[in-house]
């Protein structure tokens, strides 16, 4: 049996792996989520500087949690973490299973999946205490990335919900 090698081992159990649960609920759950949220209507005109924004963020984000490895050193990283996927699972449960209540169609409760990614990036952010290389871990970075990506994915959503309310 082949075995990994080191230097491609590590990525294997980088921050990425707490990524997964989340790139994995969008991708089995979207086509569940009411019209707005489908990717014909929710992606139509948004203005180019949000659209652009929001996927470099993304990807930004993606790279880092792969740059960083999973050493599990926070309690309370790991339980912001953990409460930050739970209520993102659930506002998207929300959504689904009760599209027509007043919540799933209040500004708050319509942006309940993009305000929630607050918690576990923020988890993530202190569950992460070094990179691969040698640059020095500011927790700083992911969280100023983050935070560009929840204002331009909060932004974006708040623009699907005025023009469908």
């Amino acid at each position: 049996m082949n075995k990994v090698p080191g230097n491609i081992k590590k990525y294997l159990t980088s921050c990425f792996l707490l990524t997964i649960p989340i790139i994995a609920w969008n991708i089995f759950l979207t086509g569940k989520l009411p019209v707005p949220f489908q990717p014909a209507i929710f992606g139509n005109n948004i203005p180019v500087l949000v659209t652009v924004g929001e996927q470099l963020s993304r990807v930004l984000i993606f790279a880092l949690t792969l740059l960083m490895p999973l050493e599990i050193k926070s309690r309370a990283g790991i339980m912001i973490y953990l409460a930050g996927v739970l209520l993102y699972f659930s506002s998207w449960l929300a959504l689904i299973c009760y599209p027509h209540s007043a919540w799933s169609n209040s500004l708050l409760g319509f942006l309940a999946p993009a305000l929630t990614p607050a918690l576990w990036l923020t988890g993530i952010a202190i569950t992460g205490n070094r990179f691969y290389f040698d640059l020095p871990y500011r927790r700083w970075i992911f969280l100023t990335v983050s935070l560009a990506f929840l204002i331009f994915h909060n932004t974006h959503t708040a623009i699907v919900y005025n023009r469908m309310h």
